[in-house]
């Protein structure tokens, strides 16, 4: 996965909907109208429906949370910070703290652009009659 993100100054981070991941075949479709889709080569969706070994024992829902941005979980509005504290530790954790390490920046440097946009990120693949699929443009930070 570094090597990947080495190669990329964007990446979009799709959240689901309207995308629907199958494991056999591996393959993402549409499922209101069966097409089969693919991201960009920019692109990422994790699919973190996890309840079962191993997995869900690397990742338990808020064990592995970093514990240094637990003052954010009652933020009234949806800080960076919040959303850094929620999916820390989890797989969208893992492959931000990986992100970040590739591209040598902080997680905030990815998520606070992505909280100014209001967390309305979305990008169209080749069929726009198909909707957008929403989720996170991230950038690379300028280095100083």
């Amino acid at each position: 996965m570094p090597e990947w993100a080495g190669r990329h100054s964007e990446i979009f981070l799709a959240f689901g909907w309207p995308l629907t991941w199958r494991a056999r075949p591996p393959e993402l479709t549409h499922p209101l109208s069966g097409e089969r889709l693919q991201l960009p080569d920019n692109g990422i969706l994790i699919c973190q429906r996890v309840t079962t070994p191993p997995l869900y024992q690397v990742f338990p829902a808020t064990a592995n949370r970093d514990p240094a941005y637990e003052f954010a979980r009652d933020h009234t509005t949806p800080t960076w910070q919040k959303q850094w504290w929620r999916t820390s530790g989890d797989l969208y954790g893992l492959f931000l703290r990986t992100l970040c390490e590739a591209w040598s920046c902080t997680v905030e440097s990815l998520l606070a652009p992505v909280e100014q946009r209001d967390w309305a990120d979305c990008i169209h693949l080749d069929d726009e009659t198909l909707g957008p699929v929403a989720g996170y443009l991230l950038r690379r930070p300028l280095s100083i």
